[in-house]
């Protein structure tokens, strides 16, 4: 004897698709609400959002360039009292103390400048980096023409700044780029039996002038999130 069969009506199609879709609809947000920053949530931010990000971290990196306005500073100084053999060695392997320099002044003055929970500052650090394929250059430099060495100091490490002025959104590093260049061009062809001297005085005066554009477009910025008005 067969058992008695059940009738039951099938649910409409259409409200199965509904609630299912509600259910995962509301399970998408509050995947996204609880996200943890940094992780998921870093994959969702937009291109302005980490500039501005990193702008704010970092200070636009301008101890970067204080601890080089000071070695330039110190490095024209050496140069009438230091023989021009050792001069190029401290040139060569001195611009080396500039980063951490730089890093344990911003961590004085509050600037993340190492950044490594955004991708911006990966890019910032690989920028950075590509200099050390400089040093062979220098190194041959000053082997065979070593009163050019200023100049190619000037010219390769300047122009390596000249990302940042897009990274941080300022113009003080398209500044640097050109100040830096054209002041290591000119002076040093043009004063090339004191060019250990006055290449590096121009460029820290590059520096110096750049640090305090810098510092103003992070007070503009800092008075434009408050709502105020910026008085230069």
């Amino acid at each position: 004897m067969s058992a008695p069969m059940l009738s039951r009506s099938p649910l409409p199609a259409r409200s199965i698709l509904k609630s299912d879709t509600e259910t995962l609809g509301a399970s998408d947000q509050d995947d996204v609400s609880i996200a943890p920053l940094g992780e998921a949530g870093d994959t969702t931010k937009s291109l302005a959002q980490l500039q501005v990000e990193i702008i704010k971290s970092a200070k636009r990196g301008y101890p970067i360039l204080i601890s080089a306005a000071a070695f330039f500073a110190l490095i024209a100084g050496l140069g009438r009292v230091i023989p021009l053999h050792t001069l190029g060695l401290a040139w060569i392997f001195g611009m080396m103390v500039i980063f951490p320099l730089g890093v344990g002044l911003g961590s004085l003055l509050n600037a993340r400048v190492i950044t490594t929970d955004n991708p911006l500052g990966n890019l910032g650090g690989l920028v950075a980096g590509a200099q050390a394929f400089f040093i062979p250059v220098f190194i041959v430099i000053y082997q065979f023409v070593p009163q050019y060495l200023p100049l190619a100091v000037g010219l390769l490490g300047g122009a390596h700044f000249l990302p940042y002025a897009w990274i941080y959104r300022s113009r003080a590093y398209v500044f640097v780029t050109l100040g830096t260049c054209l002041s290591a061009l000119v002076l040093g062809i043009a004063f090339t039996s004191v060019a250990y001297t006055v290449v590096p005085l121009g460029m820290a005066a590059v520096f110096a002038i750049a640090v305090l554009w810098i510092v103003s477009e992070n007070r503009r910025d800092l008075a434009s999130s408050a709502g105020q008005k910026w008085l230069p």
